[in-house]
C-alpha cells in the first residue's frame, strides 16, 4: 500500500466511526445516563440490646431496655459483674444510679429520682440499707421539704435506727 492509499483508508474509518457513532447514539439512546450517588448509611440503628466486648469476647457494657420498660446501662468489671448501672423506669417515671462493690460483698449506693421531682441517697452494705439522705420522713428530698441524714444498725434487714439529724 502506498502512502496515499494509507491515508485516504485512515481518513475514511475515520468518518466511518464518527458516522456510526452519530447514528447509533440516536437510534439506540435518547435517554441521558447519569452516575447514581452512593447511598448513605443509616443514622438510626435499633435494636433492644447493644453489648460492648472485649478483645476476649466478656462483655464490659450493656445498653438496653427490658421488659417492664426500663431503660439502662450497665458497665461491668472483667469477671462480668456490674459495678456501675444506671437506669430508667418509663412506667414508675423514676431514674437512678447505683454503684456497686464486687459480687462477693455486694456493697453499693444509689440515687433516686422520681416523677414529681424529689431524690434521695441510698449506701447500702449486704444489700442492706445502712445510710441515707432523704427528707424528714426519711424518703425521698424535695424543694419544700427539709432534707435528713440517718444511719442504721447492721443487721439482715434494716436494722433500727443509730442516728438521725434533723
Amino acid at each position: 500500500m502506498i502512502r496515499r492509499e494509507h491515508g485516504l483508508m485512515l481518513a475514511a474509518a475515520a468518518i466511518a466511526g464518527f458516522m456510526g457513532g452519530i447514528i447509533s447514539s440516536n437510534l439506540f439512546s435518547t435517554d441521558t445516563v447519569i452516575a447514581q450517588s452512593t447511598p448513605k448509611s443509616p443514622r438510626i440503628v435499633e435494636a433492644n440490646e447493644f453489648r460492648l466486648v472485649d478483645d476476649q469476647g466478656r462483655t464490659r457494657a450493656v445498653l438496653g431496655m427490658d421488659n417492664m420498660l426500663i431503660s439502662y446501662l450497665r458497665l461491668q468489671d472483667l469477671n462480668g459483674n456490674t459495678r456501675l448501672s444506671m437506669s430508667v423506669n418509663r412506667f414508675h417515671e423514676t431514674s437512678g444510679i447505683f454503684l456497686y462493690g464486687t459480687k462477693d460483698t455486694y456493697h453499693s449506693a444509689s440515687m433516686h429520682t422520681l416523677k414529681d421531682g424529689t431524690s434521695s441517697l441510698t449506701f447500702y452494705y449486704d444489700a442492706v440499707p445502712r445510710a441515707a439522705l432523704g427528707n424528714e420522713l426519711g424518703t425521698n428530698v424535695n424543694a419544700s421539704s427539709t432534707p435528713s441524714l440517718q444511719f442504721w444498725e447492721k443487721g439482715e434487714a434494716l436494722g433500727k435506727p443509730l442516728w438521725r439529724a434533723p
